[in-house]
């Protein structure tokens, strides 16, 4: 029996039940005969339920993955916990960010070569040049100068906005 004192008492006792049950399966998977000489892939999902919307039926279901082993047919068990399966998630994080400021620093380089090109056109134009290329040049121009935001996911969304107002 364990007394949970959280600010979110509920999610802290799924945790810890959730944990409990993943340690006894562990134990028990590593010990069976059954299980030996066998590929085995065990996950424990803390299970998150979402109130439905208005035109939903049910609520959605998370799967939010807590723990898991992994057994090879040599029988080595290896068991992944929380802390692992986050650090992970925090290191694809932290390479995204690093995706998403290089990003910035070529949209900056874009920029800076659009501007070039247009002041070329515009010199070009002054110059006497035909109209359909100019044309022609800066159509293609306000084609490639356009920056596309993916507003899916609001943390890319916000860091290429704010990448391109520091910019």
């Amino acid at each position: 029996m364990w007394i949970v004192t959280s600010a979110n008492p509920l999610l802290v006792a799924a945790q810890v039940n959730t944990q409990a049950e993943f340690d006894r399966t562990f134990r028990a998977v590593v010990k069976a005969e059954d299980c030996r000489n066998k590929k085995l892939l065990f996950i424990s999902c803390l299970n998150i339920d979402i109130p439905p919307q208005e035109d939903q039926l049910f609520p959605l279901t998370r799967c939010v993955p807590w723990a898991a082993c992994l057994q090879g047919a040599e029988d080595k068990a290896v068991a992944d916990t929380q802390v692992r399966l986050e650090k992970a998630v925090r290191e694809r994080h932290r390479q995204r960010d690093v995706l998403l400021e290089y990003l910035t620093v070529l949209r900056t380089e874009q920029t800076a070569l659009i501007d070039r090109a247009t002041a070329v056109v515009n010199v070009f134009e002054a110059k006497g040049g035909a109209v359909e290329e100019v044309e022609e040049y800066r159509k293609y121009l306000a084609a490639v100068s356009g920056v596309k935001v993916d507003v899916s996911d609001w943390q890319a969304a916000w860091k290429t906005i704010s990448g391109w107002a520091l910019s």
